[in-house]
């Protein structure tokens, strides 16, 4: 509850501890009267006023810090400049053999 204003909650008992007291001091005070006066209205400083602040909801008492750190991690990336193939690709094998069966159709027309 320490991250929250939760805690808030558990000052309700004095809340209605300090409505009852208005409440003796005033009997036309009713609940929206009450809480006009001490959430919605100005805030007035009279003899009360120490306990007032000790309503439920009336200060913000929860304070949190997020801190967000970013670490850049650098990466290098070399990049090379493409080889320059500079093999002959001949048209043999290792025996010499010509590898033109491939292109056996291409061939021209014989005579018969």
């Amino acid at each position: 509850m320490s991250f929250t204003e939760c805690h808030q909650f558990t000052r309700i008992p004095f809340m209605v501890k300090h409505y009852q007291k208005h409440k003796a001091t005033d009997p036309s005070m009713n609940l929206v009267k009450f809480m006009r006066i001490h959430y919605f209205g100005p805030n007035i400083i009279t003899d009360d006023f120490q306990q007032d602040q000790q309503l439920p909801f009336r200060s913000v008492e929860c304070h949190m810090q997020n801190v967000t750190v970013y670490v850049q991690h650098t990466t290098t990336i070399e990049l090379h400049p493409p080889v320059a193939v500079t093999e002959e690709f001949p048209s043999y094998d290792e025996v010499n053999k010509p590898q033109f069966s491939a292109f056996g159709i291409f061939q021209p027309p014989r005579c018969a």
